[in-house]
Formats: C-alpha cells, structure tokens, sequence
C-alpha cells in the first residue's frame, strides 16, 4: 500500500479501508449525502476534502458550515450556505451540534429545492452534501439531537474514520511528514519513535502534529531526542486508572494491552520525578526492583534516566 493517497498520510490497513470508500464514492460519482465518522482529531475533513477534490466538483468550492460553533437565531441560513456550496461540495461539521429546525429546513431544500437570497424562484440544490461527527447516528437519533429525515438522508454512503492508536505503523510515517514541512532538517532519534508508538493518542493526528511541532522547538542539533517528546497530561483527573479500556488497540490480546499500558504508565511517572527511586516508589516498587521492572519493559536505564525531570523544570 502506498504511504500517501488522495492527499492522505497512511501505510496501516485500518487507512487502506478508508482509502477503499474513497475510491468507490468518487469512481461511483453518484453525488449521494456522505457520513464521515470518527473521534476528535482524526482527520475528518481532511477525507472530505479529499472526496472533494477527486470528484466531478473539484474545480468548485468547498463550504465549510461548523455547527460546533455557538447558534444564535440567524447565524445560519439554510438558503445561504445551499447558494454558497451550489455546485461544489457543503460540508456540514458535527450535525449532531445542529439546531434541529435547522434539520428540518435542510431536508426540505434537499428534496424541494431553495430560494436564493434577492429572488423568489426556487432553485434545484445542486451540491454534493458530506457531514462529520464524532458521535454515531444512531446515537444521536435516540438522544433526539438528530430528527428522523437527515437521519436517513444521511445514511447513503458512511466512511469511519480511524483512531490513530488502531493505525499500526502510522505514527512513524505522520511524524516524518509532519517534520517534512518545514525547512529545518530533523530526524526521528529511535528513543523518540519508540515513546510515539507506545502512547495512546488520545487526541488522534491533531495531537500528534502538536507534539511534533512542540518537539522540535525543543530539540538541539538535527535530531528529535526521547526527552523533547511532551505529551499533555489529560488524564491526571482519571487518577492511577488511565488509559481507559477503549484505548485498547483492535485485535490487540489483554496481556499485550496491559503491559503496553503498564510501560507507558511507568514512562510517564519517570516525567514526574528527579530520580529513580522517588518514581519507583510512586509506582509501588522497591528500589532493588527498579533495574528488574526497567528489564522487562526493555527500557534501557540511560533512556529511564534522559526522561526524568530536569532541576530547571
């Protein structure tokens, strides 16, 4: 499988299913309503954009309606952004966000067409219609943020769009890419890969682009070392608990999930402390354990050592 396609970074199978619905939806061309689903992060917008510009409408616009933004009587206006989007591609951000007389109204046009702003003659909605949300249909159908015509309207065509902790091998290959768009020349030291692949990316790509521009302010000379990879502590709030079990990799075995948990648990708790031992003890383990625990976890006592914090911190 190719690392990149219609503009997308990915090398994982999860990706190639991904890669799969765009083919049919853009060879097909038959312009139906498409659902994009998937978490925060995971680069919704991006696949939508890429239908865009792979389809029969490429040369129009794509309109962006984000209804995560706060609704207030006016701010949208059903007839205006059909005419925005006429010919191209509207794209609808989190529906489960929209006002349900908003709903209604878009339905109505969808079938029986809309009135352009200036004229009374109604006009035949001609766009391609995609919208996103991080949250399945029929969950928000049953939560009643979502009425029963846009719910049907929108099940033609879906894509799932994956977590980036199920896509195997891709962190390696967004990082790289992420580093590739700017002039200065870094490498990857494999210290710093290995603690990307262990995480459990909780913000998806988003986060990871963060973390990686974040690293190479960080870095010195041309190579981004373990200690200048800064993942944000989200989860202090779920105490000793954390990640939780939706963070388990698909297909991944209870054994190899608890342990890559465990690691990455003592990974993080080596942040927090000046030495060894004072980590040690906050994870429960004596300090005659230390070499043991690092051993099975194949943590080399060099790196254990580059990842505590530093006096200045």
């Amino acid at each position: 499988m190719e690392a990149a396609k219609y503009g997308l970074i990915g090398n994982s199978s999860a990706m190639g299913e991904v890669f799969s619905s765009i083919e049919r939806i853009v060879k097909k061309d038959y312009g139906v309503p498409i659902f994009i689903h998937g978490k925060s992060g995971t680069g919704k917008e991006s696949v939508a954009r890429a239908i865009h510009k792979h389809s029969s409408r490429k040369g129009n616009k794509f309109f962006v309606v984000d209804f995560s933004c706060r609704y207030s009587e006016g701010s949208y206006d059903v007839d205006r952004f059909l005419e925005s989007a006429q010919g191209g591609t509207l794209f609808l951000d989190k529906i489960g966000s929209m006002p349900l007389e908003i709903q209604s109204g878009l339905v109505r046009a969808l079938e029986n067409g809309y009135t352009p702003i200036g004229s009374n003659d109604v006009k035949k909605v001609d766009v391609q219609l995609i919208a996103t949300s991080d949250e399945q249909l029929y969950e928000m159908i049953n939560q009643g943020r979502l009425c029963d015509r846009l719910y049907y309207t929108m099940k033609s065509a879906k894509i799932s769009v994956p977590p980036l902790k199920d896509r195997e091998g891709d962190v390696e290959l967004l990082a790289e890419y992420f580093l590739s768009q700017h002039e200065q020349e870094l490498v990857l030291h494999p210290e710093a890969l290995e603690l990307l692949n262990a995480y459990f990316w909780p913000g998806n790509v988003r986060e990871l682009r963060s973390v990686i521009e974040l690293s190479r302010v960080l870095a010195d000379g041309n190579a981004i070392q373990s200690e200048n990879i800064q993942f944000e502590d989200r989860y202090e709030s779920y105490g000793r608990d954390y990640p939780c079990i939706d963070d388990r990799k698909k297909g991944e075995d209870v054994r190899s999930y608890a342990k890559r948990i465990e690691r990455g648990e003592i990974l993080r708790t080596l942040r927090r402390y000046r030495t060894l031992e004072a980590a040690a003890r906050d994870l429960g383990i004596k300090n005659s354990g230390v070499d043991a625990m690092l051993r099975k976890h194949e943590i080399p006592k060099e790196e254990a050592r580059n990842l505590l914090k530093k006096e200045e911190d």
